[in-house]
């Protein structure tokens, strides 16, 4: 249970209020004759006691009574008389009110805090979320409920509406207020910040709400209890990033891969080693090539780069080299395919004229290289013309683009958890949505 502190008396530290301002003022509870002090003498409407729970019309001289609850004294986190510094300025709790929405099933405090030179403020908790509140005067272009309001160079979008009821008061307040008291309020969000629109009679006011961690509360005011746990995500509470940041990480990300791979084309040698060019018609029997032999200096990759003039046909050549010295052969199959056509959704193309391979890992040596040739050329016995060439040491794209992919996680991961981050903000709004980014 949470212990009531010792009360403070006089101005906030470092203030004092001209003789004029009245801040203070003490008054007998009609109800029950205990003594009720007034924090915002002045501005204050009506307040409870302490002692029997009885809501009083401060504003009137007779002190009546606007409702005798009964209700037995709550202890609170902050409580009343609690001072603390926010925004650079010290406040002093004088109010409290618990309120649930419509349904009873969610509640929330809304504290209200004072300052004899710099007015009231709420500092509102909701499942562990805290909110740092001032009424705000400028005009807002808003007429009937819309689906984004704006404010400045912010747009605030729809959020929730609800009807609060007022479920338990203690301290003072600016205003009439008793339990059971309810209000139509509307909320729009632009996180860190939400505008809350009040309609209470003929009467509108307009809150703008700033999220503020529960650590900046907890140390503001010296508190010394566990601070409420935080449950899911508050309407406007800060996503951690954000999908601007997060495309400036990943664009980032690429021209870095861009760098990395420019780097390896500029050391690598790209050394060609042989080309060579053949023919072949379908039907043709197997011909081995060979080539003129070729050094290879040090251990590198080899680039085989194929061409054929297959036109909706195939070809395929099998390709060896051959080290001289050591009599080990490293093979690989290049298929070459190129189709084309029309039907109902217009052109088509599949596959292409040209292809490119690589053999990894040569080791240096005196080489050849053999290859035979296959196809199937439909063209009324054309022959199919085969050009292949070697190029040792080459930066391959492939490279580039797994070293992109391995600097996306990063982004991406971020991206993920940002949307996870707003759907759950999203499902407990009056406008749920997928996911917002």
């Amino acid at each position: 249970m949470v212990t009531a502190p010792e009360i403070a008396t006089g101005p906030l530290p470092n203030e004092t209020p001209p003789a004029s301002v009245k801040v203070t003022r003490s008054l007998k509870c009609p109800a029950c004759g205990g003594e009720i002090q007034l924090r915002a003498a002045g501005h204050t409407l009506s307040a409870s006691c302490a002692h029997c729970g009885a809501v009083i019309d401060t504003a009137d001289e007779r002190l009546q009574v606007i409702q005798n609850t009964n209700a037995k004294f709550r202890p609170t986190l902050l409580e009343i008389g609690m001072r603390g510094k926010l925004d650079d300025v010290n406040w002093e709790i004088i109010g409290y009110v618990e309120k649930s929405d419509k349904t009873g099933m969610y509640f929330w405090d809304e504290y209200l805090a004072f300052n004899p030179y710099h007015g009231f403020r709420f500092i509102i908790q909701q499942d562990g979320h805290w909110n740092f509140v001032r009424v705000v005067k400028d005009d807002i272009n808003k007429l009937g409920f819309r689906t984004t309001v704006p404010r400045g160079d912010l747009s605030f979008e729809a959020f929730l509406r609800d009807t609060p009821v007022v479920q338990y008061v203690k301290g003072e307040f600016y205003w009439r207020i008793r339990k059971g008291d309810k209000a139509k309020t509307e909320d729009y969000i632009c996180p860190p910040y939400m505008l809350s629109f009040e309609y209470a009679d003929e009467d509108i006011s307009v809150s703008l709400c700033e999220y503020i961690e529960r650590d900046a509360i907890k140390a503001a005011f010296g508190i010394t209890q566990a601070m409420p746990r935080q449950k899911g995500v508050a309407p406007n509470q800060p996503a951690p990033g954000n999908a601007r940041a997060t495309g400036i990480v990943g664009v980032t990300a690429l021209i870095v891969a861009f760098i990395i791979h420019f780097a390896a084309l500029g050391a690598s040698a790209h050394q060609p080693l042989v080309s060579m060019a053949a023919q072949h018609v379908k039907g043709d029997e197997t011909k081995t090539f060979v080539s003129a032999p070729f050094d290879i200096p040090k251990q590198s990759n080899v680039l085989v780069q194929g061409y054929a003039s297959v036109d909706n046909s195939w070809a395929e050549a099998d390709v060896t080299l051959v080290n001289e010295d050591t009599k080990e052969n490293t093979e690989l199959r290049q298929a070459i395919e190129y189709y084309h056509g029309s039907d109902s959704d217009g052109p088509w193309t599949e596959g292409s004229q040209s292809e490119n391979d690589y053999m990894s890992e040569i080791p240096p040596g005196h080489y050849h290289m053999t290859y035979e040739i296959d196809s199937d050329d439909i063209r009324g016995g054309k022959p199919v013309n085969l050009n292949l060439a070697l190029v040792r040491d080459v930066a391959p794209w492939g490279n580039f683009w797994l070293v992109a992919l391995l600097l996306a996680v990063y982004p991406v991961l971020r991206l993920l958890r940002l949307n996870a981050f707003e759907v759950k903000r999203w499902e407990n709004s009056d406008f749920p949505r997928g996911g917002n980014s």
